[in-house]
């Protein structure tokens, strides 16, 4: 019984782990690329028709 708790507990730390990261990651993300538009000569225009479908 002890063993089917622990694995549980492992399975959990990991699912949470995996989403800390992904939404870290997905953070980020939404920060740079309206940032990385605008260094390579986007418009203003392109950065807010990316922020929207984002």
């Amino acid at each position: 019984m002890g063993k089917d708790k622990k694995t549980l507990n492992t399975n959990l730390l990991l699912l949470l782990l995996g989403r800390f990261v992904s939404d870290t990651g997905s953070g980020l993300q939404k920060v740079i690329m309206p940032l990385y538009i605008i260094d390579v000569g986007g418009l203003a225009a392109t950065v807010g028709l990316f922020s929207f479908h984002l």
